[in-house]
């Protein structure tokens, strides 16, 4: 196994669970999650010798990228299952059961920028390097995201 491949194989085994939490929130369905995700490190090991400078950034942006797709797929039909639930997770990583809907219901950009930014904790710079956009834009997605959240969300403040 050449060095390359065993840094990757580092790295997916490190950061699998994490991006699989994120796809899940961007997706809404585990199964359509996990496709996600070996799309976006199938697309990260393509271009490993370069993305390995900055791979989780290089991860997010394709998560980011493939979710667009996703959104493509399910106007042309395909079902969304509306629980997610991941057993194997930890509680503490669990979101509410009525995050999943909320966020669907935000525009793509929108619910990336606010998962990048609010789930996985990104800063406001890794945030904008995945949405490809303005450190100024990356914010104000995410502000708007958040704020849509807290008002639809029990006891996040409601309308």
């Amino acid at each position: 196994m050449s060095e390359q491949e065993a840094s990757f194989r580092r790295f997916v085994a490190e950061q699998r669970a994490g991006s699989l939490r994120t796809a899940l929130l961007l997706t809404g369905d585990r199964g359509s999650a996990e496709e996600l995700v070996q799309a976006a490190l199938t697309r990260v090991w393509r271009r490993w010798r370069r993305a390995r400078t900055e791979p989780l950034g290089a991860l997010r942006r394709e998560l980011v990228r493939g979710v667009t797709g996703w959104r493509a797929r399910l106007l042309r039909g395909d079902q969304v299952i509306e629980e997610l639930s991941d057993p194997f997770a930890p509680p503490s990583s669990r979101p509410a059961p009525a995050l999943p809907r909320a966020l669907r219901e935000l525009p793509p950009r929108t619910r990336a920028a606010t998962v990048l930014r609010w789930y996985a904790e990104c800063s406001e710079e890794e945030t904008a390097r995945a949405l490809g956009c303005p450190v100024g834009t990356a914010r104000a997605e995410a502000a708007r995201g958040r704020e849509i959240l807290l008002a639809v969300l029990p006891g996040g403040g409601g309308r």
